[in-house]
């Protein structure tokens, strides 16, 4: 039931396997090439955490550095929140994803997103479990408050550009490509349309980025090497984050991390209710 497909397979640095497969309009019947763009919603996050790197490559800022240090009137229970525990879901944020859309979503600016997430309690104590949540929303707010420019201007300028991604954009409803695919979903036995999101949250750090299978190429590769990032960087990217108790959880900064059959997996998928699935799997040991 899957309408169509990009993907890729790259082994040690070169590309193996790079294919299409069915349409990415049903209606137009329009079939899935190397122009189409998809939506890839949470892998997202590894992109996001990536440009955090960056500042504090450039000095900017810290991992260990406070969300309050960036941003103003935050709950009394937000006030130890870190950097780093927003990049490995370890502040104790829910997923407000998770959350009846109407509430969360009906919300048509950054701000208001950002009230209404503050508005729960916390799961637990900064630091002291993991849960998978919005944490990388925020991180988009800090970026834009030390760089003084937009969350989009900032990956495109600092990570698009200098990787020569030149079909990834962060979703803008004033200029939709034309080769965006269409999202859709199975139910009762047929294809609809997934569903419609307000144009702010489909363009949040979390979840914002759209792109092609060519530039995906580009991003994995760009993890092979320093050509993005320094060798402190990547490696942080992709090692487990400890709680205070000093145990370790199974993800790093926009990365799942896990052993299966005795094999290392680097990993994390995007899944949205507007109609796309999306998935990176990296396996070091096998190159």
């Amino acid at each position: 039931h899957i309408p169509g497909l990009a993907l890729a397979i790259i082994k040690n640095g070169n590309i193996e396997k790079k294919s299409y497969y069915g349409l990415a309009d049903l209606e137009s019947r329009t079939p899935v090439d190397s122009n189409t763009v998809f939506e890839i919603a949470s892998m997202t996050k590894q992109i996001t955490c990536a440009g955090i790197l960056l500042l504090q490559e450039d000095g900017l800022l810290s991992t260990s550095d406070k969300l309050s240090t960036y941003l103003q009137d935050l709950p009394a229970a937000w006030k130890e929140i870190t950097i780093e525990q927003l990049m490995n879901h370890t502040s104790g944020l829910r997923d407000d994803w998770d959350e009846p859309t109407p509430y969360f979503f009906a919300n048509n600016t950054d701000r208001k997103l950002s009230i209404a997430q503050q508005e729960y309690p916390l799961l637990f104590p900064p630091g002291e479990g993991f849960q998978y949540s919005s944490g990388p929303f925020f991180l988009g707010l800090v970026i834009e408050k030390i760089t003084g420019t937009h969350y989009a201007h900032f990956l495109k300028k600092r990570i698009f550009e200098k990787l020569k991604m030149s079909d990834t954009y962060v979703y803008d409803s004033t200029s939709i490509p034309k080769t965006l695919a269409t999202g859709y979903r199975w139910n009762r036995e047929k294809h609809e349309a997934g569903s419609t999101i307000p144009a702010t949250a489909l363009s949040r750090a979390d979840v914002g980025v759209i792109t092609t299978l060519s530039d995906m190429i580009k991003w994995s590769l760009a993890l092979n090497d320093n050509r993005l990032l320094n060798s402190e960087s990547l490696k942080s990217l992709f090692t487990p984050g400890r709680l205070k108790t000093g145990h370790s959880i199974p993800y790093g900064f926009g990365w799942y991390i896990y052993f299966f059959r005795d094999q290392l997996i680097f990993e994390h998928g995007g899944a949205f209710r507007t109609g796309f699935n999306s998935r990176i799997s990296r396996f070091p040991d096998a190159g």
